[in-house]
């Protein structure tokens, strides 16, 4: 399902570097040389070595342009190494493929069925690794493609090592890869700028892991199924992209943690996992056009800020977004269906919520010790009913109470949550019902300077420098200066108030 263009185009360019090889001399093991070492020694650049079907014991050192194969896959052709500390096929040279083997029992730490290291240019492609530490080990490595692989049974499936960049790692699978918290299908410590696609990950530790500042990688089109801790994991790194993958059935589907930031997460399939996202200490990152549904907790964000929650489906289940000591996220334009709680908060301010649609929930919303912003700050233009409208918009909430005439397509009446929770505008009609013309700050464009430090002068709480005023200063400041003119017994100093109060209800009607 997730194979496109770039799949094909990809397997085409493979199969051209096989065929240009081949430009180069045939040499056979055992027929002209028994070991693949001494075929490789004796080798020059553009061969290709060969290898026919059999047992062999070796640790083999490339550091020549060539390709080593199998003569008829890795069914029928065996490698085990001879010094099990060492990797058995250990790639130092650019431009060489390593393809067709089964590898198994390379136990030296940090050693792999097949590693390749300070090269460009490489391609590992069909093979079959199993019983040893790393299946395949990219370090400092740039350029190459891991294609087509199955690596099972390690403790780290693909690692992509100390910078290695530009790779491509698509359509292998990988599955029982345990032994470590950190074992992974998939792990990149550091890399940069690598495109991770089609993959099929399962049964293991962690899926994909990225951490300590890995960059600009592309996660795309993954399948990652009942993995013991995540399906995806992304710790200290930035700049990532998650798109178009299945994650199921894992502990976390996806986890963005410790100081991850800007990673751009859409159109994945996020189900039945403990938590569908839990996000930790983390800012800036981006949830947009996602499936998360049958999970215990389809977004968790815990002492996290600035994320953005946009346009997402989550539904049946337990909570849909909880939100711990997180402050000033965004979460607009999702539709909420069918869980215990649609959005809890615990300990939470300035999130602003507004532009969903809340249905079929036991408990739409459950604000703990938190105040939250509940419907727009921006004045919008829009169309409902045909008609074009300039206002606040709300959430629709299945279980508000309907009033008005409709015509705009917001409620007359607030929907209170609590004392500290209020959705000022609340919808008539699910979110979809409106069309977005456009969007106009309120507070720059309706409100000055002038305005806003009048409210500060009868307001003592808020800070005209600081704060952007709300219905509720504005009434406050209103209410404190009809006590002040009651107060006062200066004539000029009653004129003056009066002129103030006009301001302040113009302003109210203005907000």
């Amino acid at each position: 399902m997730f194979k496109g263009t770039m799949s094909g185009l990809l397997t085409t360019a493979f199969l051209l570097v096989i065929t240009s090889a081949v430009n180069g001399a045939m040499i056979y093991v055992p027929d002209d040389y028994s070991r693949i070492q001494w075929a490789h020694d004796n080798a020059s650049q553009g061969d290709v070595v060969v290898v026919r079907d059999g047992f062999y014991m070796e640790n083999v050192i490339i550091s020549k342009q060539i390709t080593v194969t199998s003569e008829n896959g890795s069914m029928y052709t065996f490698l085990i190494p001879e010094n099990p500390n060492s990797s058995v096929f250990k790639v130092i040279a650019d431009n060489v493929t390593v393809s067709g083997f089964s590898i198994s029992g390379v136990s030296g730490q940090y050693m792999a069925g097949i590693y390749v290291s300070g090269a460009e240019g490489c391609v590992v492609t069909g093979n079959e690794i199993f019983s040893s530490y790393n299946g395949i080990r990219l370090t400092g490595s740039d350029s190459c493609i891991i294609f087509g692989n199955t690596i099972h049974d390690t403790i780290w499936g693909i690692a992509l090592m100390s910078g290695s960049s530009n790779n491509l790692i698509e359509e292998n699978i990988v599955y029982n890869v345990t032994g470590s918290l950190f074992s992974s299908g998939i792990y990149l410590y550091p890399a940069h700028s690598n495109r991770i696609a089609n993959n099929t990950v399962y049964g293991s530790t962690n899926g994909i892991y990225l951490l300590m500042n890995s960059e600009n990688n592309i996660l795309t089109g993954n399948m990652l199924f009942g993995n013991v801790y995540s399906g995806i994991a992304i710790k200290s790194s930035s700049n990532n992209t998650i798109n178009n993958s299945i994650i199921m059935e894992n502990e976390n589907g996806i986890l963005i943690m410790e100081s991850s930031s800007s990673n751009r997460i859409f159109q994945n399939t996020v189900e039945n996992n403990t938590n569908g996202a839990y996000i930790s200490e983390s800012t800036k990152n981006n949830f947009s056009y996602n499936s998360l549904f049958n999970n215990t907790v389809g977004m968790y964000f815990t002492s996290s800020s600035q994320n953005t929650v946009s346009s997402n489906d989550l539904s049946w289940n337990l909570d849909g977004i909880y939100f711990r000591n997180s402050d000033k996220n965004l979460v607009t334009a999702n539709v909420i269906f069918g869980n215990s709680i649609g959005i809890k908060t615990y300990n939470t301010s300035g999130i602003l919520i507004y532009a969903n649609t809340f249905t079929s929930n036991s408990q739409n919303a459950y604000p703990i010790n938190s105040e939250n912003i509940w419907n727009s700050t921006d004045l919008y233009t829009y169309i409902y009913n045909g008609s074009q409208h300039f206002g606040h918009l709300g959430n629709f909430w299945d279980d508000y109470p309907v009033t008005g005439s409709d015509e705009d397509g917001v409620g007359d009446m607030a929907y209170q949550l609590d004392v500290n929770n209020t959705d000022f505008h609340p919808l008539l009609k699910p979110f979809e019902n409106y069309q977005i013309i456009s969007v106009a700050e309120t507070i720059p464009d309706m409100v000055d300077d002038a305005s806003e430090q009048l409210v500060s002068k009868y307001h003592s709480s808020f800070d005209w420098k600081t704060q952007t005023p709300t219905k509720d200063d504005a009434l406050q400041a209103v209410v404190s200066a009809v006590t002040q003119y009651f107060i006062s017994t200066d004539d000029t100093a009653k004129q003056e108030i009066v002129d103030d109060v006009i301001q302040l209800v113009v302003l109210y009607f203005l907000i």
